[in-house]
């Protein structure tokens, strides 16, 4: 059995209780970093959702073809907001 786990993994360990074994098996040590790096970046998101629903704003720009705006409509009538990156 620690041969079939061993080609399937780097190292096996083997550990004998009451008339049973155990194999303990572990391939890449470094996999679990990447289930921790996936989790904290779905936090991450979540994050900037929530931050985006309480301090952010909804609007609309039309872009017209050949010119420059820097202003946005409001939605729910609250009128339009000045971006401050095109003068």
């Amino acid at each position: 059995m620690s041969l079939f786990l061993g080609s399937f993994s780097g190292s096996v360990i083997r550990e004998n209780k009451d008339d049973r074994s155990c194999f303990f098996a572990e391939k890449g040590k470094y996999s679990r970093l990447g289930m921790v790096l996936v989790h904290c970046s779905v936090l991450f998101i979540f994050a900037g959702g929530l931050i985006g629903a309480i301090w952010g704003f909804n609007g609309q720009m039309t872009l017209i073809e050949g010119r420059k705006t820097g202003s946005i409509f409001l939605f729910g009538d609250k009128g339009s907001k000045e971006l401050g990156f095109c003068q």
